[in-house]
């Protein structure tokens, strides 16, 4: 999975992130896990970044109106997400849909939410709660209803997986999954 081989205008094309819009997040530390830069200077691009871009957009929206066949919901033009944690969260998942792409096991589930704690005084008033961030991957939803989160964001891998387009499937074929 970490051949570099794609380049900034493959990425625009198979997921819309644009080579400009990718140097300014490169500038902004979003990017830290993604890619590698040639001797030339120039970047290039995983199977596992490719996935990566790809669900990132998915998951992002890119500014498209959610449609549902008879229905529009009202606001929903673009997700409010941090840019820093959606480009971290599907670099986690990429490993997880690029593997469902390949028809091999992975996690169903992935996400992340706040663990409840106990209740504490706080100088704001008594009864808030202190919570603990922490990513988790289940199979099922009752493993994750265990975990007794009270905010979760959740995407489920293999069905995200079953939106991958024709040249993303190509690219998830050459990947080697026992290497690394």
């Amino acid at each position: 999975m970490d051949t570099y081989i794609h380049t900034p205008a493959a990425v625009q094309e198979l997921s819309g992130w644009s080579a400009e819009l990718i140097r300014d997040y490169r500038l902004k530390r979003y990017l830290e896990s993604y890619g590698k830069k040639g001797e030339n200077g120039r970047w290039l691009y995983s199977g596992r970044d490719m996935v990566a871009f790809w669900a990132a957009a998915i998951l992002h929206g890119r500014g498209k109106a959610v449609d549902i066949p008879g229905e529009r919901l009202p606001g929903q033009r673009e997700r409010p997400i941090d840019l820093y944690a959606l480009f971290d969260h599907s670099w986690i998942i990429a490993e997880f849909v690029a593997k469902h792409i390949a028809g091999r096991e992975a996690p169903v589930y992935w996400g992340f939410g706040d663990v409840t704690r106990e209740k504490v005084m706080t100088p704001w008033g008594e009864g808030l709660s202190l919570h603990e961030p922490v990513r988790f991957r289940a199979d099922t939803l009752t493993q994750i209803e265990k975990l007794n989160l009270y905010a979760l964001d959740l995407v489920n891998t293999k069905a995200l997986a079953s939106f991958a387009p024709p040249k993303l499937i190509s690219m998830v074929a050459a990947m080697n999954f026992d290497k690394g």
